[in-house]
């Protein structure tokens, strides 16, 4: 994941981390599918 951003109005803002139940967009994947989870090991 190269962006992780949250709308803000209608901007989209860059964040560092999101928490459960936060609409967010995604750059960077390779192959993105919609219902796919992702998250980190740790």
């Amino acid at each position: 994941v190269l962006k992780l951003m949250k709308k803000k109005g209608t901007n989209l803002v860059l964040i560092n981390s999101a928490g459960a139940g936060d609409i967010i967009s995604l750059a960077g994947l390779t192959s993105p599918s919609i219902g796919h989870t992702v998250s980190n090991v740790e």
